[in-house]
């Protein structure tokens, strides 16, 4: 019977690795454990993309590979050229310190809302007072801003960095 040449890529398992695995375009892509729900959605979400950009994967931009590590420190420089040494940019790197903690490696296009919705819930683990758990979200809220005007500068387009990460101020707990 002749290979249909409209059918999608196959779905199979990975041996030496357990996992599921697709390959499109000539390249693996690991889609986690073998026939779990995650790993077929995955599939779906993949496949749904390959046909939507007619049957390639986009290349990635020259952000895919950009960690949060390395733009806070670029913010890091910027805000230093721009308050000085200042209180401000004390309480700016300070307020940087729980991010880099808990996601420094993750890369930019992975880090939204609820990823700094979990980073001021360890400020809120770390019995911070209000005032010093707003401060820092609420300036990460302006961290987005440079980091759509950084993602701008460095060409780097169609990103995850116009997310908006403004989570507004912390309610006192019940309880």
């Amino acid at each position: 019977m002749p290979r249909l040449l409209n059918s999608p890529p196959k779905y199979r398992k990975h041996k030496a690795s357990g996992q599921a695995v697709v390959t499109i375009n000539g390249s693996d892509h690991y889609l986690g454990p073998w026939n779990s729900r995650a790993s077929k959605a995955e599939y779906d979400r993949l496949i749904g993309e390959w046909l939507a950009h007619g049957r390639t994967i986009p290349k990635a931009g020259p952000d895919a590979t950009l960690t949060v590590n390395e733009l806070l420190a670029a913010y890091v420089r910027w805000a230093k050229g721009y308050y000085g040494e200042s209180s401000e940019f004390d309480n700016t790197r300070l307020s940087l310190r729980p991010v880099k903690e808990l996601y420094g490696r993750t890369l930019v296009v992975e880090f939204g809302p609820l990823k700094l919705k979990a980073v001021r819930e360890r400020m809120i683990a770390d019995n911070l007072c209000r005032n010093e758990i707003n401060r820092p979200c609420n300036s990460s809220g302006r961290h987005s801003e440079f980091r759509i005007d950084f993602a701008n500068r460095a060409d780097l387009t169609d990103t995850a960095a116009g997310r908006g990460l403004s989570l507004g101020s912390v309610s006192p707990r019940a309880g």
